[in-house]
């Protein structure tokens, strides 16, 4: 699936009795890899206050032992002697929903993501993107990272486009 929450329905489309799954199921975790510095390339660039102000807005909707003050300094990839694209090696960014008896109940009632989104949220769920923001602003990643990992995940508020792919005629998704 595309996250955590996803895993549930996915189980049920698969056949999965919606029984079975609160006590077997201990987390659900999606990941993603992204590219992290190697040594001396990371060089600091500013972000534009609206693009300060659009993270803020996404810092103040996590859960408060995650929020942190967002500043205008990130860092982006430069060369170096040894490293001709500022970048080595991979990190993961994760998003991990654990079973509690919220999900357990939203699981057996009415499996509807938005609900388990809500009641993961609730219980302090950081998405992947917000995992990525918090380790591009602690210098691990660069802020590029977060924009190509956003590419690749759609906000709460996007739906998908189909596209047809023209050698097969196929829609995807």
């Amino acid at each position: 699936t595309n996250d955590a929450v996803g895993t549930v329905t996915r189980l049920i489309n698969m056949g999965v009795e919606r029984y079975l799954i609160p006590p077997v199921l201990i987390a659900s975790i999606a990941q993603r890899l992204v590219r992290t510095f190697c040594e001396g390339g990371e060089k600091e660039t500013e972000l534009s206050q609206s693009e300060v102000a659009a993270i803020e807005s996404q810092m103040n909707t996590l859960p408060e032992k995650y929020r942190f003050p967002v500043t205008n300094r990130i860092w982006e990839p430069q060369k170096t002697p040894t490293c001709p694209t500022g970048l080595r090696g991979r990190m993961a960014v994760f998003e991990v929903m654990e079973m509690s008896s919220a999900i357990e109940k939203i699981v057996l009632d009415d499996p509807v993501e938005s609900k388990l989104w809500e009641a993961a949220r609730a219980q302090g769920m950081l998405t992947m993107r917000e995992d990525a923001i918090q380790k591009a602003f602690s210098k691990k990643i660069p802020f590029s990272e977060v924009n190509a990992l956003s590419t690749l995940l759609l906000d709460e508020d996007e739906t998908p486009t189909p596209v047809v792919a023209p050698e097969e005629n196929t829609v995807t998704i």
